[in-house]
């Protein structure tokens, strides 16, 4: 997908204000079906919403957006193609570690756009339980241990 082709969507994950699409909803919502907490699923879908005001994102959120996506699919060829040749797997850490520069990159100048952003968010969702960092999800159901909850959470900062 070209710049302009990008479809931005809010919240496609829980601790991601906004990102283009990388894959279809469908399989997003499925993989959450799958590895997520059941509890959290009916508010990571909920607020998963398009942008409705592209042309209001910044254009360096999206510029940078476009470098990312560009090495998000030469990364996901190179995964399918690699071999145990030493010059495959060579190539696929290459391209998997300019990819997550982008990404930090990307990150980083959301961030300095974070003002613009939430803004535009708190106009496009208002009531979303976005805290500024992730969408709050209510609390665990009893039937869900404590130290499970916290495991997990613990999981994903690392």
């Amino acid at each position: 997908m070209s710049q302009n082709s990008t479809v931005w969507w809010w919240h496609i994950h829980h601790d991601v204000l906004l990102e283009g699409q990388l894959e279809t909803l469908s399989v997003r919502h499925g993989y959450i079906d799958r590895q997520k907490p059941e509890y959290q699923g009916p508010t990571r879908k909920r607020w998963m919403i398009p942008v409705k005001a592209v042309n209001r994102i910044p254009n360096e959120v999206k510029e940078a957006w476009a470098v990312y996506e560009k090495l998000y699919h030469e990364a996901k060829e190179a995964r399918r193609n690699r071999t145990l040749s030493p010059t495959a797997m060579t190539y696929f850490r290459d391209v998997w570690d300019r990819r997550m520069k982008a990404l930090r990159r990307y990150v980083a100048i959301v961030w300095k756009h974070r003002a613009t952003l939430e803004e535009l968010h708190r106009q496009e969702l208002p009531g979303c339980p976005w805290d500024g960092e992730q969408l709050v999800f209510p609390p665990a159901p009893p039937s869900v241990p404590t130290k499970i909850v916290k495991l997990y959470r613990h999981e994903k900062r690392k």
